[in-house]
């Protein structure tokens, strides 16, 4: 089962002038955690997963948003393992996948076509990543990185630079992040240039 983390939705207001009450957010949340829950694609019916756990947390604008872990299904035998509407009894298990989006993180932005490839290209340096999805499943593939250090940024950043070189019209965009503090900083990748990541990485990691 592949893991995936995201938010589900917020209290902005939405495309149809409507707005969610934290309250709301809160409720739903609390039903991730009470019972297995279908991983519907676009409320479509098309159940690809199960949410394994949820938490409502405030966003740096002051909205809140509804955060969720995810597992998306590879086969039959661990569909049958999680079956809806029965008891959710691991929840606990996965919530600190939440709380780790609060550290800093590179949110990697490609093509879908390129989503696998990439994730495999890292897997095999030993990175680990997670996929991250914001309220809508057309929304472009985001790749999680969690960095856990100035000298993991600066390798992760160099083998994102490596896989544009050697796949030079995918279009790539990194997005460094750091929840608790508020900020971000988006950069497009071009394999060939000697863009100097250190002293971004240095502000983003400082306590």
């Amino acid at each position: 089962m592949k893991i995936i983390t995201g938010i589900a939705a917020t209290t902005h207001i939405d495309k149809h002038n409507e707005k969610i009450s934290k309250e709301c957010l809160e409720d739903m949340a609390n039903q991730v955690h009470t019972k297995y829950i279908p991983l519907d694609i676009e409320h479509k019916g098309i159940y690809i997963g199960v949410l394994l756990c949820a938490k409502v947390k405030q966003m740096k604008d002051g909205e809140w948003g509804l955060y969720f872990v995810a597992g998306t299904f590879e086969n039959q035998e661990e569909k049958d393992f999680y079956p809806y509407q029965t008891p959710n009894t691991i929840w606990k298990q996965y919530i600190h996948l939440i709380d780790d989006n609060e550290d800093c993180s590179f949110f990697v932005e490609l093509e879908k076509n390129n989503k696998d490839e990439f994730r495999q290209y890292l897997k095999n340096e030993k990175i680990d990543t997670r996929e991250y999805i914001q309220k809508s499943f057309d929304a472009p593939t985001v790749i999680l990185i969690a960095l856990s250090s100035l000298q993991a940024g600066i390798m992760v950043f160099n083998l994102i630079k490596k896989f544009k070189k050697e796949k030079p019209k995918t279009e790539i965009k990194i997005r460094i992040t750091n929840q608790k503090k508020g900020i971000s900083k988006t950069i497009k990748v071009n394999g060939n240039d000697d863009y100097d990541i250190e002293p971004i990485l240095k502000e983003f990691l400082k306590k």
